[in-house]
This record gives structure tokens, C-alpha cells and sequence, in this order.
């Protein structure tokens, strides 16, 4: 049986009692005002209850609260508002919360009550400042329903809504979805509050794990997202692979512990031959091989041989076995070939290969060819095997240099002042950077640079200002400027001349 939880929220927005009165017309707290019948004695000491029941065409305002009941302390005088000064925010003081556990049946019966506390011993009616019955009907969810009470002792403005406790949904909030993570399932819950498998989970409670795509569910399966863990007597990535018979040599198997011989072979194991002559070819010299049983043979050799395999040759030399002018020789078991160089192999047919002794030095390429081998040789080396330095300086390759020296495996250039790299052909600016106040620079021929200083400067770079000041050339007390490569004599009052002689 589904159960159910939630609350009915009921949020104060704005009380105004003009005249401080109670719901009898009487005054909140003493006597009316002699001059003006006004409740100026003192404010009323406002509180509020509330009952919540089912849906009543009419409503009776006694009798039990069967949803719920709340009430506040007191929360103001006559004339108060949990409203911000914006107006988009309302203060919690004046919210009545009345939790339930039943299937919240949308329609309801709310009677609210303003109060006047009072330690007298009045009876209750008697303190009674507005009292408003609303029915209405309402599903759970955020937003909110104001509803304004013009009232004829209080205006009384408030906001209610219901909503569901968490992991109570649905519009009674008898729907219960609570996410997990554990053995029981792995799930999230959806607004509306229906289950939703985490990543790697799926069935009706999520506790089916999604395995490697690709596995092979009926040989494997996994506890784990993203797993594959095979079956007992499968294997493989997939768990699509059977494991054969224990032992099995030439054979496969569609389902375990089968093992099922390949072609030419047999028995429990697949390990004996039923073709030996087919797979080994033992017989040599001409014999003709012919299977007797599993793993046996016999060899019907040609005239002139013998021996289990024919290997034995009677003569054997009479047929010149040997190829590429090898010399032949018997031997009890038949005969033997001494090659010459450059040949190889039972019969010296077999062209040996030179390079395989890597003869070429200094990273030279070795090609084999009958009877010997050529080797090609990087630029600097030279010789059957690159083992004889080249001098490089006899091609000249030094542009614009002193000298060229020989070094093994190459060499090097002594370059002109202002000329760079292998071969001394990278122009090197010397200028760049070097002559300064607006000189111009000038490249030598051979390198270097020299500085075209402009008027009134001078050193290696026109780094320095010439000072024609320096002497104090202007007389009488005349004041002495600099102007480029001269100066201005600035004369004192009377005097004149270039000097101010």
C-alpha cells in the first residue's frame, strides 16, 4: 500500500485592522476614546489560527480540524505586513505549516482566525478580531495561491500551497520514488517521480547491469556496468570463445570440453597424424612417402637409395649433386658438398649472403650479388667497405672563407667575418641593431659594419652627443645651447654678437 506525505503551507502576507477593533466591535484593549469613540487605548496583540479540514459546501467553523490544525504566536498590532519594501519577498514570521499522511484529495475546507491575546479570563469569542472560511481546490507544486479577505473588522491578505515531502510525488504525493544506489537498485527519480536508471543500469528496479557492448549474454554476463565475465568453459573478450578439451593439440571445439580434429588428424587429443607423409614429407631423394597408420609412414625409395627416409645413397656422387662447381665427397650416410665462395647449402645451391655480417662501415648501404656484395657509400667515406675518408675540401665547397680543413666524416670552413654556417654562405648582418641616434650603417665586403653618424653625434655606434658647450664659448654671462653639431649663444641684457663679445 502506498503511503502518502506532504504539508499545506499557509504564508501571512498583510493585516489591517483600521480601527483596532475586535469581531464583537468592541476595543482590542480598553475603552473607546471619550472625544472621538476611537480604540486609541493601545493596539490590538494580533496571533493567528488555522484549521484545516475536508470540503464542506457549507462551511461550519466548529468541529474537528481533520486535515490538520497551526497558529502563531503574536505577530504584530493592527496594522503589519511580512512584505518587503519590493514587494518580492515575504518574511517567514507569519508562515502556519500543517503536515499530513494521507492522499491529499485536492479540494479543502481553510477557516483562518485573527486573535487578540489577552491574559484576562475572557472567553475566546470574545477575542476574536476576523475570521475568513475559504474552500478550494489545489494540487501540490511550488506555486503559490494569494487570496485577499476584505473583511468587515480586517482586511487579511495571505498565500497558501501544498507540496509533497521529498521523494513524495504525484498530485495526492502518494507516489514514493526514492533514489539509490546499493544492491536493492541503482536510480534516479524524474519530476513526476517515476524511476530512471542510472548510466549502466536498466530493468524494472535498475538492478540489471548493462555489460560490455559486444558480450555475449548467453556464454557471459556481469554484475558490474561494463563488464564481461565469461561462464565457466568460455573465454574471450566477449566470452564467444569454448574451451576445448584440456590438452586438445589440433582441434577446436563449438561448445567446452570438445575437441574437434582438425583435417589429417585424430584421436581423443587431435594429436595423432593421419597424414605424416602430407605434413612432414620425410622421405628425400625421390622416395615415395605412404602413410601406414596414425603418426607412421613408409618410404618406397628409388634405385640407388636406402634407408628409413632414402637418405642413404648408394654412389651418390655419380649424379653430380653438387651445384656452382662444389666438389662432392661420400660419406656413409650419403654424401657431402664443399662449396665455393659465395655458395652455401646441402648441394651449394644456396647463394650466401654477404651482408649478413653487416661489411659495410659508416652506415653504408650493403647489397648482396652473386658471389660477393657492393656497398654504396655516404658522401664522406669511400672503399669496398666506406672505411676510406673522402676529402670533402678537394670539391671546394667553402664560399666565403679562409680555409677549408679535412675532418673524418666530413669537414669544416673558417668563415669571413659577417658569414655563417656549414659552407659560409649565410650573410650574417652586422647592422642589425647596432648604430644608433639616426646613423646609417653600412656593411663591409668582407663583414662587418661601419656607423654613418649624423650631425653632433660621434663614437664606434653615434652613441655620443658632441657638446660644443663644453669650452663655455659664450662671454658676459651668456647662456650656451646646443643645436646639432653647434651651438646658440643666449646673450644677457646689452650685450650682443655670436659670443655676446
Amino acid at each position: 500500500v502506498s503511503r502518502a506525505s506532504g504539508y499545506f503551507e499557509l504564508q501571512l502576507m498583510s493585516v489591517e485592522n483600521v480601527n483596532g477593533e475586535l469581531w464583537d466591535g468592541e476595543c482590542c484593549d480598553g475603552a473607546r476614546n471619550s472625544r472621538d469613540q476611537r480604540c486609541t487605548h493601545d493596539e490590538c496583540d494580533t496571533y493567528f489560527k488555522v484549521c484545516l479540514k475536508e470540503y464542506q459546501s457549507e462551511v461550519t467553523t466548529t468541529g474537528q480540524c481533520n486535515f490538520g490544525s497551526g497558529s502563531t504566536g503574536v505577530l504584530g498590532g493592527n496594522i503589519f505586513s511580512f512584505k518587503s519594501a519590493k514587494g518580492n519577498k515575504i518574511s517567514d514570521a507569519g508562515k502556519i505549516v500543517i503536515p499530513f499522511q494521507f492522499a491529499w484529495p485536492r479540494s479543502f475546507t481553510l477557516i483562518v482566525e485573527a486573535w487578540d491575546w489577552d491574559n484576562t479570563t475572557q472567553t475566546s469569542e470574545e477575542l476574536l478580531i476576523e475570521r475568513h472560511a475559504h474552500t478550494g481546490m489545489a494540487n501540490p507544486g511550488d506555486p503559490w495561491q494569494v487570496i485577499v479577505h476584505p473583511g468587515a473588522t480586517a482586511r487579511l491578505e495571505y498565500r497558501v500551497r501544498i507540496k509533497c515531502d521529498e521523494n513524495y510525488y504525484g498530485i495526492k504525493c502518494n507516489k514514493q520514488c526514492r533514489p539509490r544506489d546499493d544492491y536493492f537498485g541503482h536510480y534516479r527519480c524524474d519530476p513526476s517521480g517515476n524511476i530512471v536508471c542510472l548510466e549502466g543500469w536498466m530493468g524494472q528496479d535498475c538492478r540489471t547491469a548493462i555489460c560490455k557492448q559486444g558480450c555475449n549474454l548467453i556464454h557471459g554476463g556481469c554484475t558490474v556496468p561494463g563488464e564481461c565475465t565469461c561462464n565457466y568453459g568460455w573465454q574471450g573478450q566477449f566470452c564467444d570463445e569454448c574451451l576445448p578439451y584440456p590438452g586438445c593439440v589440433h582441434g577446436t571445439c563449438d561448445i567446452p570440453w570438445h575437441c574437434n580434429c582438425e583435417k589429417n588428424w585424430g584421436g581423443l587429443l587431435c594429436d595423432k597424424d593421419l597424414n605424416y607423409c602430407g605434413t612432414h614429407h620425410p622421405c628425400v631423394n625421390g622416395g615415395t612417402c605412404i602413410n601406414s597408420e596414425p603418426n607412421e609412414y613408409n618410404c618406397d625409395c628409388p634405385e640407388g637409395y636406402s634407408g628409413k627416409n632414402c637418405e642413404i645413397a648408394e654412389h651418390a656422387c655419380v649424379s653430380n649433386p653438387c651445384a656452382n662447381g662444389g666438389t662432392c665427397h661420400e660419406v656413409p650416410s650419403g654424401f657431402e658438398c664443399q662449396c665455393p665462395p659465395g655458395w652455401e647449402g646441402p648441394t651449394c645451391a644456396k647463394d650466401m649472403d654477404e651482408c649478413a655480417s653487416s661489411p659495410c662501415a659508416q652506415g653504408g648501404t650493403c647489397i648482396d650479388l652473386d658471389n660477393g656484395f657492393e656497398c654504396l657509400c655516404p658522401p664522406q667515406w669511400a672503399g669496398k667497405t666506406c672505411k676510406i675518408d673522402v676529402n670533402e675540401c678537394m670539391g671546394k665547397p667553402c664560399k666565403n672563407a679562409y680555409s677549408c680543413k679535412n675532418l673524418i666524416g666530413g669537414y669544416h670552413c673558417d668563415c669571413f667575418q659577417g658569414w655563417a654556417g656549414q659552407n659560409c654562405d649565410i650573410n650574417v648582418n652586422g647592422c642589425h641593431g647596432q648604430c644608433q641616434n639616426g646613423a646609417t650603417c653600412k656593411e663591409g665586403s668582407l663583414g662587418g659594419y661601419h656607423c654613418q653618424c649624423a650631425p653632433g653625434f660621434v663614437g664606434t655606434h653615434c652613441e655620443i652627443q658632441r657638446n660644443k658647450c663644453a669650452s663655455n664659448p659664450c662671454q658676459n654671462g651668456g647662456r650656451c645651447h646646443v643645436v646639432l653639431d653647434s651651438f646658440v649663444c643666449e646673450c644677457m641684457p646689452d650685450y650682443a654678437g655670436m659670443l655676446c663679445e
